[in-house]
């Protein structure tokens, strides 16, 4: 986990594991690796020596020696401030998820806003982006999903310096 506080210019690592100090489950052979429920684990990261910051970005950075895939889920900052109001005012939805070959991004804005709507596969590697003019209200954006191979995608919406994500999951 490496962190910046100069927009990405200059990356301090805060946290590294690798081997067996970051494995949560025996070597899985051939085929891609899916953690079960017990094979996830806590770490945490203190963050204190950055708060009051005005800009903070954080980054996952993986390599992989020829080993299997590594999940990050459930990324919880807690006890940030921000002075920038809310821009999306309900949900930031993705359906059908999982998806057979098309999925819509679903949010509603409180007003319209310049954004960028990126999909990255677990290599990290960008798929599709989307950067439009977002009108006040609804918006419903769908991404067609045919010609990808299955597996997980992750999903940003950047709107006004905020970062909604989520996931599609592609089932052929």
């Amino acid at each position: 986990v490496d962190i910046s506080t100069d927009c990405g210019a200059t990356w301090t690592n805060l946290w590294t594991k690798s081997g067996t100090t970051l494995a949560t489950a025996p070597d899985y052979g051939s085929g891609a690796f899916t953690p079960t429920a017990a094979q996830w684990r806590a770490e945490i990261i203190d963050l204190a020596s950055y708060a009051g910051q005005s800009s903070v970005f954080i980054r996952f950075h993986a390599i992989s020696g020829y080993g299997n895939n590594c999940y990050v889920d459930d990324i919880n900052i807690v006890n940030n401030v921000s002075i920038t109001e809310n821009t999306i005012t309900q949900g930031f939805d993705i359906y059908p998820n999982p998806s057979n070959g098309v999925s819509t991004i679903s949010f509603n804005l409180t007003e319209s806003a310049n954004g960028t709507i990126s999909v990255f596969n677990v290599l990290g590697e960008l798929v599709y982006t989307n950067f439009s003019v977002f009108v006040q209200g609804l918006n419903q954006i769908s991404i067609d999903q045919t010609n990808w191979p299955a597996g997980i995608y992750n999903t940003t919406l950047v709107i006004n310096n905020q970062v909604f994500s989520g996931k599609i999951i592609l089932n052929k």
